[in-house]
């Protein structure tokens, strides 16, 4: 009796490592605040910088990008450890677009975004700066 009760013991704690070990949405992700951005275009052909705010609303979050001399407005959602926002750019092109970001336990994000109608996608990292 002893031997079966530890077989699933053991089976429980192993399954409970298991899914707190490999699950890293488990951390509680707190984005609002200042980041420092890096990334390169979707073409691959120039890197920037500059900064992004981010604000929580009620479910939702309010991103505000500064790169160089340009300004893009957009609004995320939080799920899990994925951060998705839907962006506007303002310059030339004025399309809209998509960012998706892996949140860290660290703080930081990393993804990908692109524009409606665009075959390519660029890369972004987001590091903390401040609140």
């Amino acid at each position: 009796m002893n031997r079966v009760f530890f077989r699933r013991f053991a089976g429980v704690v192993f399954a409970f490592m298991a899914i707190f070990s490999v699950t890293p949405w488990l951390w509680a992700v707190e984005l609002e605040g200042k980041y420092l951005v890096e990334g390169r275009d979707p073409k691959g052909s120039s890197r920037y910088q500059g900064q992004v705010v981010v604000v929580k609303e009620s479910d939702t979050y309010v991103v505000v990008w500064k790169i160089q001399n340009q300004v893009l407005y957009g609004t995320g959602v939080l799920q899990n450890n994925v951060f998705a926002v839907t962006y506007l750019n303002y310059g030339p092109s004025g399309a809209p677009g998509l960012a998706v970001y892996e949140t860290s336990p660290e703080g930081t994000l990393t993804g990908k975004f692109t524009m409606l109608g665009a075959k390519d996608v660029g890369i972004e990292a987001w590091i903390p700066i401040g609140p």
